[in-house]
């Protein structure tokens, strides 16, 4: 191809095939090249903005000038990511309707131009889609070959090309770009607002057994006008000492420049750890600024759960044990959990697992105990089969569990409510108060509850209990006891009662309901504000602050009790903040706040924390949780699996039940010899001691007899002192065979060893 003419009159003329060639760049001349209209020998370069004459030089005029400065830097330019693009805006006016038919008369055009770079467009991308990773708990690996598939989704989309967000990058992007930019739009929202703020900790001990602290705040947003609770800093401890604790709590605030003067308490969870960290916290608070943090108590979340806790104790604890060992039964044990599937099938029962009970979080055995209710027709024919031994003696256990099941149900309905991020502090006393109710509801008198205004432990007395005989028992209990004896009904009421009772002691005793600062904070609520009492109150909760507030604020309540509209209070079930924020936007005739006092002390109370269960949840929240329709998938995968490896499986049970019955001969072997030589021993032992004491006695006869000169008990002494003589050489000779024996006990010993070595699997 390209021009060798034959002479100036013959001429060349343009192939179709010359606008499908690359360039340097990879791209078809004919992105640019165009054939000029009418015409066989010219072409036009869009780059240029210029026409080629191919008439004598055929395809080389196009070479020459695609090596051409010019061209080149054309080029160079129009490949730059940095490209110019106009936007235009028609300004639509007058229209008019004339006959049915609209005219539109266009009154002007603006033309803008703007600077575009494709890369700002990729990486705008590459952000939105790693916030869109983070919202959705994404895995970072799910960003692996993620630009081949939106360049198949997307072939003529720029950006597409240009996408490389890989996991690695998206790390980068969420702890360099992302992150920084909203903790930026945090901290300067909490240091605009004007109200004192709540710290949150959590000190814990992570997966790599380090200590971690986790430090967040809670405060009112002034830009979202409500409260926000935003994770400050972790940090890895040397150790969990109080001090260090307090070291860095005072260095997360620090690093962030955040007003410590604003500081109003702390939260924190029940350890006495914690309890050292707020004392120390203060002292230092008090040192740096005058003041003290108010004390609104611990994690009232921790002390419901310990006080199930303490109920279990009391009575309760076999049920826990009953279901981590049904849990543990089972695990692993495929020819077992085959077996119980079977049984399962054969009643109609869903092949649900047991439930594992985790021992330092009390109220997961309300999920294990409901799962041992549903299956517990298969659970005793089970037992009843396969294992009769392992059957519970005691005979009001279904009772019992029933119990426990009330009892976590109770207690699980207000730590669900407790679990809420949105602030209930004013909505705390009266919780805590229901449950207190509700417990002695189950075990008091009537009569001692309409007589108290607040409870108190004289509540929990004796004098004020029901009798055992009366106390009311659900249906399934009474249903569980019918074939139980008197003595063992009169037992099991008993400890029902012991149950409920240090349930609700625990809680009276560790929890906020007592502190007097939660019982005053209630009156912020919307149904309390025209109660009686609510100027007291408030006034009394406004002393306690850890800041001044000026003399005015007792008028602007007035005045908020005054203007605040008494329908809707009993009745308003929405967030706190958003019903207080009516009145911290209101605008006096001078243009001035008019509740400012009032929302700086509500904004401040709204900030403290009704439970660790934020930062707790802020920290160890994961969607990798198991779900019910994704665990029968997950059997449906791993079947073809379980069906390879069953016939191993059932040949490894039946080994493993040998090796058992054969270390059970030889540990009989093992105590066979073990009580032969302790015999040995203890004879040898005993004549020892036989010669010892008549050697001593007869020494002490032969003195007394040369002191009285009594020649017969003389004669008697020296006789038992050579019978000594001869057990003591017989002794001797017995202890030589002893010996001999003990070596032979050895050697048998080690044939034992060697036998138990042998059958051991590898």
């Amino acid at each position: 191809m390209g021009k060798v003419p034959v002479n100036r009159g013959q001429k060349c003329k343009i192939r179709t095939e010359w606008f499908k060639k690359l360039d340097e760049y990879g791209k078809p001349f004919a992105r640019y090249l165009t054939r000029v209209p009418g015409s066989n020998t010219r072409v036009s370069c869009t780059i240029c903005n210029t026409q080629l004459s191919c008439e004598y030089k055929g395809f080389q005029a196009i070479t020459q000038h695609l090596e051409s400065v010019r061209h080149k830097k054309n080029m160079k330019s129009r490949h730059s990511q940095l490209q110019l693009s106009a936007d235009y805006e028609a300004v639509v006016t007058n229209p008019s309707v004339q006959n049915d038919t609209i005219e539109i008369v266009k009154d002007k055009q603006t033309t803008s131009l703007r600077i575009t770079d494709e890369r700002d467009e990729t990486t705008k991308a590459e952000i939105i889609w790693t916030m869109k990773n983070v919202k959705s708990n994404y895995s970072g690996k799910s960003c692996d070959d993620l630009n081949l598939t939106f360049q198949k989704m997307f072939p003529n989309e720029p950006s597409c090309k240009e996408f490389t967000l890989a996991h690695s990058k998206l790390s980068y992007m969420i702890s360099e770009c992302v992150g920084p930019h909203f903790r930026d739009i945090f901290l300067t929202d909490i240091k605009n607002s004007l109200a004192h703020y709540t710290l949150c900790f959590d000190e814990t001990t992570n997966d790599a057994s380090r200590k971690e602290l986790q430090t967040s705040v809670r405060y009112y947003s002034e830009r979202q006008k409500q409260i926000q609770e935003f994770h400050l800093e972790t940090f890895f401890l040397e150790n969990g000492k109080g001090e260090t604790i307090v070291k860095y709590l005072f260095q997360s605030l620090d690093n962030e420049k955040l007003p410590t003067e604003r500081l109003m308490t702390l939260s924190r969870d029940g350890p006495n750890t914690n309890k050292k960290v707020f004392r120390l916290m203060n002292e230092e608070f008090n040192k740096r600024t005058g003041r003290n943090l108010i004390d609104v108590g611990s994690c009232d979340i921790h002390i419901i759960h310990n006080g199930f806790k303490k109920g279990l104790d009391e009575y309760g604890k076999n049920i826990a044990d009953l279901s981590i060992n049904l849990h543990y039964f089972f695990y692993g044990e495929s020819l077992r959990s085959e077996e119980f599937r079977t049984i399962e099938t054969k009643h109609g029962k869903a092949h649900h697992r047991f439930i594992k009970h985790i021992p330092t979080r009390w109220l997961t055995l309300l999920e294990s105990t409901l799962r041992i209710i549903e299956q517990q027709n298969v659970t005793e024919e089970y037992f009843l089969k396969y294992i009769p031994k392992s059957r519970p003696e005691s005979s009001t256990l279904k009772a019992e569990l029933y119990m426990v099941k009330e009892s976590a149900e109770l207690l699980q309905l207000y730590l669900k409510y407790l679990q809420v991020d949105r602030p209930i502090i004013h909505k705390l006393h009266d919780l805590l108060s229901q449950i207190l109710l509700k417990l002695l509801g189950r075990i008091a008198t009537p009569a001692s509850l309409l007589k108290t205004a607040t409870i108190t432990t004289e509540n929990f007395g004796t004098k004020n209990l029901i009798p055992i005989d009366d106390i009311i028992l659900s249906k399934d209990i009474v249903e569980a006891l019918k074939d139980c004896k008197e003595v063992e009904k009169s037992k099991f009421r008993l400890n029902y009662r012991n149950h409920f009772k240090e349930i609700g002691l625990h809680i009276l005793r560790k929890s906020c309901y007592q502190n007097s600062i939660v019982q005053c904070v209630k009156v912020i609520g919307p149904s309390r504000i025209l109660d009686a009492d609510s100027s007291q109150k408030i006034m009394k909760l406004v002393n306690s602050l850890p800041f001044n507030v000026p003399p005015t604020f007792i008028d602007e309540w007035s005045l908020v009790k005054a203007t605040v509209n008494s329908e809707h209070l009993s009745t308003y079930e929405g967030r706190i903040d958003d019903f207080w924020v009516g009145f911290f936007d209101k605008v006096g005739i001078d243009n001035s706040k008019t509740f400012a006092s009032v929302a700086k002390v509500i904004q401040s109370v709204l900030s403290i924390n009704h439970g660790s269960g934020g930062i707790e949840r802020m920290i160890s929240n994961s969607g990798l949780i198991l779900s019910e329709d994704n665990y029968f998938l997950y059997l449906e995968g791993v079947k073809s699996k379980e069906a390879e490896l069953k016939k191993k499986q059932v040949e490894d049970e039946k080994r493993r039940m040998e090796n058992i019955s054969k270390k059970d001969a030889i540990a009989k072997e093992t105590n066979s010899i073990k009580d032969i030589e302790n015999v040995l021993k203890e004879k040898e032992k005993e004549n020892s001691h036989n010669a010892s004491k008549l050697l001593e006695e007869a020494n002490d006869r032969l003195k007394k007899a040369i002191e009285k000169k009594n020649l017969s008990e003389i004669s008697l002494a020296q006789g038992m002192i050579e019978g000594a003589k001869v057990l003591i050489d017989a002794e001797q000779k017995k202890t030589g065979e002893i010996f001999k024996l003990k070596a032979a006990i050895e050697k048998g010993k080690s044939a034992i060893i060697d036998k138990y070595i042998k059958i051991t699997p590898k």
